[in-house]
C-alpha cells in the first residue's frame, strides 16, 4: 500500500513537472502607476513597471534600460516588478525604452509584451535659487532667512527648461493665493522665473510657492529684525552694567560702615575729651 502510494506520488510529480516544462507561458506587461496612460513622471518622481507570467513557470533575469547604442544598462531588480523608488533621474528619461529578459544566458529572450517605451518627462520645478550664493532650496520645501530691508530674489528653476511657472503666497502654508502687488515678476531670458522683493519686511514673511500643475516647490521666508545681531551684545552690556552698579553700591555701603565703625571706635578711645 505504501509502495503504491509512493509510486503514484512520484508519477504525479513527474507529470506536473513535465506539464510545466511544455506549458505555454504568456507574459503581460502592466504599469501599476500608469495603467491606462503612457509612462510619465516629474524629475525625481516614481515609476512602476511590471511583467506578469501566466500559464507556466515564467522566469525573470534582469530589467534593462534601452539606449540608442547596443550597450543597454541593467538595473538591480531581478523580479518581474521594477519600481524606480529613489526617483527618476535625467538618465532614466534618456533611456529609449525598458524591458525584462527571461534568460540569464540569452538577453534576446525578452517578451515583447513586457517592453515599455520611453518615460515621458512631466515639466516641473526642480529647485529654487536666491540672490545669495549657494543658497538653494533643493527639496520640495525649504527655508530661507533675510534681515529687514534686504533684497530677496527667488528663481524657480524648471525641468525641462523654458517652462513658465505660477507663484503663490501663503502666510500659514495652508491657503495659497496669487502674490501681492509689491512683488515684482521677471521672466528672465535664461528660461527661469524670478520674483523680487526689494525691501524685505516682517509683512513679507510666509511661504512662496512656484508651481507647474500639481508639481510645486515652496520656500518659507523668515525675516529677522535689523537689530537682531546686536541683541546679544546689548544683553551682555546690560548684565555687566548691572553687576558694576551692584558692586559700586556694595562698596559704598561697606565704606560707610567702615567709616561709622571708625568714628565709634574713636569715641570709645576719648570718652573724657572736653
Amino acid at each position: 500500500m505504501n509502495l503504491n502510494f509512493v509510486v503514484l506520488k512520484t508519477l504525479l510529480f513527474a507529470l506536473t513537472a513535465l506539464t510545466k516544462a511544455f506549458a505555454y507561458v504568456q507574459y503581460e506587461g502592466v504599469s501599476p502607476s500608469h495603467r491606462s496612460t503612457p509612462l510619465s513622471a516629474v524629475l525625481g518622481g516614481q515609476v512602476e513597471m511590471e511583467c506578469l507570467a501566466r500559464g507556466g513557470d515564467g522566469m525573470f533575469d534582469k530589467w534593462y534600460k534601452e539606449k540608442d547604442s547596443d550597450d543597454d544598462i541593467p538595473v538591480e531588480q531581478t523580479s518581474g516588478h521594477y519600481d524606480v523608488k529613489q526617483g527618476t533621474t535625467a538618465e532614466d528619461f534618456d533611456a529609449t525604452g525598458w524591458y525584462v529578459s527571461t534568460n540569464a544566458n540569452d538577453r534576446t529572450q525578452k517578451p515583447s509584451e513586457c517592453r515599455f517605451g520611453q518615460i515621458q518627462r512631466i515639466p516641473s520645478p526642480v529647485r529654487i535659487t536666491t540672490n545669495k550664493d549657494k543658497e538653494i532650496v533643493d527639496k520640495t520645501y525649504g527655508s530661507i532667512t533675510r534681515v529687514e530691508n534686504e533684497l530677496l530674489n527667488l528663481t524657480c528653476v524648471t525641468s525641462p527648461p523654458n517652462q513658465t511657472v505660477e507663484w503663490w503666497y501663503s502666510s500659514d502654508d495652508r491657503s495659497y493665493e496669487k502674490l501681492s502687488k509689491n512683488v515684482e515678476h521677471d521672466n528672465n531670458m535664461d528660461n527661469t522665473n524670478t520674483i523680487s522683493i526689494k525691501d524685505v519686511g516682517k509683512k513679507d514673511m510666509g511661504h512662496y510657492r512656484c508651481s507647474i500643475g500639481n508639481a510645486t516647490f515652496t520656500a518659507n521666508l523668515r525675516v529677522k529684525d535689523k537689530m537682531a545681531a546686536l541683541w546679544p551684545f546689548i544683553g551682555i552690556v546690560a548684565v555687566v552694567s548691572v553687576l558694576v552698579i551692584v558692586i559700586l553700591i556694595f562698596e559704598r555701603r561697606q565704606k560707610l560702615k567702615r567709616k561709622a565703625a571708625a568714628a565709634e571706635e574713636d569715641d570709645h578711645d576719648h570718652p573724657d575729651d572736653p
